[in-house]
């Protein structure tokens, strides 16, 4: 049997950076899916309008396998422009996705991936290869 404090302090961060209440937030299977395909690789920082383009794109290609249904008068555009609100909100014990910042150069705003949705997106990751070695394991184990 493992130890009761190890295990505690191995599920802390989890816990107390956020990265849990993250992605329990609303529609984040959906946020994760348009960040993992906006930022490649996920430390890039883009201009609002190329993320803007991205996010559309990706909410059309999520339309089209149903996961993903427009809003009556609305257009990918805006509702591209509708989630960078969400994914840049914080506030009443939610955390922020992205984060911008100026360009004075450009006069244009860059985002990026917050530390805590690297987090977060990382967890998920390590969640989805463990979950892939199991079934493997356990395919294995059928086949003997």
């Amino acid at each position: 049997m493992g130890d009761v404090r190890q295990e505690m302090e191995r599920l802390r961060p989890v816990y107390e950076t956020g990265v849990l209440r993250l992605l329990l937030r609303t529609n984040s299977r959906m946020y994760v899916a348009l960040l993992r395909s906006a930022f490649d690789p996920l430390t890039t920082e883009l201009p609002r309008e190329i993320l803007e383009d991205r996010l559309a794109q990706g909410l059309r290609g999520l339309a089209e396998i149903g996961d993903y249904t427009l809003a009556e008068d609305q257009t990918y555009q805006s509702a591209s422009r509708l989630i960078l609100g969400e994914l840049t909100r914080e506030g009443a014990g939610d955390y922020a996705w992205l984060a911008n910042s100026l360009d004075v150069g450009t006069h244009r705003f860059l985002y990026r991936l917050t530390a805590r949705a690297h987090r977060a997106i990382d967890a998920l990751t390590r969640l989805d290869d463990d979950t892939q070695n199991l079934s493997g394991a356990q395919a294995n184990s059928i086949i003997m």
